[in-house]
């Protein structure tokens, strides 16, 4: 692979994955829409990275059982799990909803399959 191909490919991976967090993160912002076309629509083997899919099933869980979504429970479950420190720490956790676009944008990413498998 040349170098021009190999950055092209590196930002592609780059905008996937903010793509990946923009979805988790709304998930935790809005999990009664949000949280609800997304389990709809993606299965964790959309999302590229290991903390991702876990973070997306955990999240889908608690969705689908209509419980409290919110950076505390959340914490609690991956802690309770010992899964915390696998999608990065409270830290990760904090960060994926402080960086989110805009939710209306996110569920285009969704409706319009912006994750492959989608």
């Amino acid at each position: 692979m040349r170098s021009g191909e190999f950055a092209a490919s590196q930002n592609a991976l780059r905008g996937r994955l903010e793509v990946e967090r923009d979805i988790l993160g709304a998930m935790i912002l809005a999990p009664e829409t949000v949280g609800s076309l997304a389990t709809t629509r993606l299965t964790d083997t959309c999302f590229q990275g290991a903390a991702h899919q876990i973070l997306f099933r955990e999240i889908a869980a608690i969705v689908k059982a209509h419980e409290t979504l919110d950076l505390v429970t959340l914490n609690q479950r991956l802690e309770e799990k010992n899964l915390l420190e696998e999608v990065g720490g409270p830290a990760e956790l904090s960060d994926l909803i402080v960086h989110v676009s805009s939710i209306s944008t996110v569920e285009h990413y969704i409706e319009d399959g912006a994750l492959s498998g989608t």
